[in-house]
């Protein structure tokens, strides 16, 4: 996964794609590891089965796995990206998977550098 895109501000867009608000307050256009930026996730009691419980929601949160051993967020930068084949077993990222912390984030796009030109794209 890139390091760098923008978030999304149409809300009438993500209201039609995925039926929910914007939170109120907008995160960055600009998003990179440890920013704040819109993510969407599901109600943290919605195995317990109750119809009652509310929809998924979009709110802001620090782009990056923040590490559960961390004294501050600002090692949220080091904890973004993982190889599908071992993220399970690794221990910065194995307790999050097996409990289902997971969220969807909405982007306009994302960039990736162009090492031939040193620019992104």
């Amino acid at each position: 996964m890139c390091a760098h895109y923008e978030s999304v501000h149409d809300k009438v867009r993500l209201k039609a794609h995925f039926g929910i608000d914007l939170p109120s307050e907008l995160a960055r256009r600009d998003v990179w590891p440890g920013y704040l930026s819109t993510l969407i996730r599901r109600h943290p009691h919605a195995d317990i089965g109750d119809d009652a419980l509310p929809e998924p929601e979009a709110l802001l949160g620090s782009f990056g796995l923040i590490l559960h051993r961390a004294s501050e967020t600002k090692t949220a930068h080091h904890a973004y990206n993982a190889r599908c084949e071992t993220f399970a077993e690794i221990p910065s990222f194995r307790d999050a998977w097996r409990e289902a912390q997971r969220c969807i984030i909405p982007l306009e796009s994302f960039f990736e550098p162009d090492w031939r030109s040193g620019k992104a794209v």
